[in-house]
């Protein structure tokens, strides 16, 4: 009878290989690593499986990362290779875990110095630089997620980590960068499009825009250009015919501004309107980036225009072979004007040449302009494109983190890194090897400030974390510190009445400022303020629904204000007048 029942028995033991397998498909790494635990026969039918674990790994790391690899080696490994991605995950969040504790006591700025660990992870092989770059980009785009929801998953997916993680990936993107500009330079490949595209690369570390994306839209413009031709010609019956630059031009004009129908914008130069990709894909853009992508296609096609940039304006230039005189493309709609004298070019004539470092000058300038008073993340990366590209011009040079890059690439230039191609996604050891060495030439500038725990007096009203208006200049700001004000007197720019305490407090505008308490007052139902979340991370894990909740660090300099936040959520707290 017993033995009857072990027979009507089914183990998943008694399963073929091949069924394992494609159940094991459906689930996820971990489940498979577990399972593969279970007994020696499971572990040595999944250690074998190449084909799972190539499956594994496109899961776990879309993209195009398993054309890079397989590209790069003859034989892939493809279990290895998912054990190698995790192993640097793990040591790349262990680092950035501790970063809070080590640099919330400093009162400057995280430096090149202090993530030379990412670094040394990044450069360890040909694809880490990549890798680590989408791990941190993943993490930013995860806490979002959790932000959005008023909540976070500690000890990786909060402000505070996003705070740091986006530190690292500026400089490792940047750091790139600066080698990058030094290769074009040097081997004259920065076009118009290549620089515009260099300027969204470096103002927005959060994301990769790659040249190749840029390439393919240009590309797309250009057949749609050549079908208009095709289409002219046909009507005009001079098929065998070479069209003239005059007809190229102007069936570049009819596709940009009427068949694509992109409209252009004169004002607003931001990230998205300056994005040659989104600016093609949304059909709206600003001028500049409308001027480099008229110039690439008109490249293309064999049509030379000329883009001139100075400090205030820019222009597209075009010498006709019928008439031999120059005409201007007006980038509002594509029509070719005769050109007029302008103070700017008169020196240089017809002749004058398209400059990289002037046209990428005027992009800057353009776009800060643009952004106005508004000092955001992106507005902070462009002011390092100043300091890399002005180094011993910049101010703040003592605290440039990139005063000396361009010095030294410039001595550098006839090493062979900087003639060879580099590409983020696969760096070879030469750039691997300038990359490291870029990132040890400048000593930090170390500080610490003196942080004691703060104890509560009976006249404060507000907390750390809170949001609260300015009762005369109606600007939102979250509390991010107080003071007794006779204890340590702080920067007060306003005029008030008797002692009273101070609080530090961050503005919409990502200004610091010292304000007297008599001048702020809480909000009733408080919201996000996502203008300044990218500061406020060195501070808050996230913003709870009604305030923004400490780190551990801040916890430990303000122990009491958590509770006094708590007890104006739960109603129980009666404001002091």
């Amino acid at each position: 009878m017993g033995d009857n029942e072990d027979s009507d028995v089914s183990h998943i033991t008694f399963l073929p290989d091949e069924l394992i397998s494609s159940i094991l498909s459906y689930n996820d790494i971990q489940d498979v690593v577990n399972f593969s635990s279970t007994c020696k026969r499971f572990y040595e039918l999944l250690g074998d499986n190449n084909s799972l674990w190539k499956q594994k790994y496109n899961v776990a790391i879309p993209g195009d990362f398993q054309s890079i690899v397989s590209q790069a080696k003859e034989e892939v490994d493809w279990l290895h290779e998912v054990r190698q991605f995790f192993l640097l995950k793990k040591s790349i969040v262990k680092e950035l875990v501790q970063m809070s504790a080590q640099y919330y006591w400093r009162d400057t700025e995280i430096s090149l110095e202090d993530i030379k660990s990412f670094f040394k992870i990044a450069t360890s092989t040909y694809i880490n630089y990549y890798y680590t770059i989408f791990i941190l980009q993943e993490i930013v785009r995860k806490t979002r997620k959790f932000i959005e929801d008023f909540t976070c998953s500690k000890p990786v997916n909060t402000l505070t980590c996003t705070y740091y993680a986006k530190r690292v990936l500026r400089y490792l993107i940047q750091t790139y960068l600066c080698i990058k500009w030094a290769r074009g330079v040097a081997n004259s490949e920065l076009s118009p499009e290549v620089v515009v595209n260099y300027f969204i690369q470096w103002i927005d570390p959060d994301n990769l825009h790659f040249d190749e994306d840029v390439d393919e839209k240009i590309e797309y413009l250009a057949s749609e250009s050549k079908k208009f031709l095709s289409d002219q010609n046909k009507v005009k019956n001079k098929a065998n015919k070479p069209n003239s630059e005059r007809e190229i031009l102007l069936a570049i004009s009819e596709t940009i501004y009427k068949a694509h129908k992109i409209s252009p914008s004169s004002l607003d130069t931001g990230s998205s309107t300056l994005d040659i990709v989104k600016v093609v894909d949304k059909k709206h853009g600003c001028v500049i980036a409308l001027g480099a992508i008229y110039q690439a296609v008109a490249r293309k096609l064999g049509a030379h225009c000329e883009l001139n940039a100075f400090s205030n304006h820019f222009f597209l230039e075009w010498l006709s072979d019928d008439d031999k005189r120059m005409y201007t493309i007006d980038l509002t709609n594509g029509e070719l004007r005769l050109k007029r004298q302008c103070p700017f070019s008169q020196p240089n004539g017809p002749g004058q040449k398209y400059n990289p470092s002037s046209f990428i000058n005027f992009i800057f300038y353009a776009y800060m302009r643009s952004k106005g008073n508004v000092h955001d993340w992106e507005f902070e990366n462009a002011a390092h494109l100043l300091d890399f590209l002005s180094s011993h011009e910049a101010e703040n040079y003592e605290h440039n983190p990139y005063k000396d890059f361009y010095a030294f690439l410039v001595r550098y230039a006839a090493a062979p890194a900087l003639r060879s191609k580099i590409n983020i996604k696969n760096i070879d050891e030469e750039n691997r090897h300038l990359v490291l060495m870029l990132s040890e030439i400048n000593p930090p500038q170390r500080s610490c400030e003196e942080k004691v725990v703060k104890k509560r007096i009976p006249e404060l009203k507000y907390a750390v974390g809170m949001v609260c208006y300015h009762i005369q200049y109606y600007y939102m700001c979250v509390i991010c510190g107080w003071e007794v004000e006779d204890s340590r007197k702080p920067r007060v720019e306003e005029p008030h009445t008797g002692k009273q305490p101070i609080y530090t407090v961050l503005t919409e505008d990502q200004s610091v400022r010292f304000i007297p308490q008599e001048k702020i007052c809480q909000l009733t139902q408080p919201m996000r303020v996502k203008s300044i979340e990218d500061l406020l991370g060195r501070d808050f894990t996230h913003f709870d629904g009604y305030a923004y909740v400490s780190n551990d660090e801040k916890l430990q300099e303000y122990p009491e204000d958590r509770c006094i936040v708590e007890e104006y959520i739960n109603h129980r707290f009666t404001v002091r007048k």
